[in-house]
């Protein structure tokens, strides 16, 4: 996984279990992330599901910077 290819269409934002999408890119350790899909769970959390099959469980209160993409119509 890499981060965005164009930088330009790309912003960082900071994220909660509530606002973060799929096509969300996460930098864990420097190895970049992209959010694949989400699961709910209990106490308003996520579980995040990487395109690599790994999980994290985000908490609510849990705050991330992330890439996003900008998305076309």
């Amino acid at each position: 996984m890499t981060y965005p290819k164009h930088p330009a269409l790309s912003q960082t934002v900071e994220v909660t279990a509530r606002t973060i999408l799929p096509g969300d890119v996460l930098n864990i350790g420097g190895q970049a992330f992209e959010v694949l899909n989400l699961i709910e769970l209990p106490a308003q959390g996520k579980a995040l599901r990487f395109t690599t099959g790994e999980v994290l469980n985000m908490h609510f209160k849990t705050r991330l910077t992330v890439f996003r993409t900008a998305r076309r119509w």
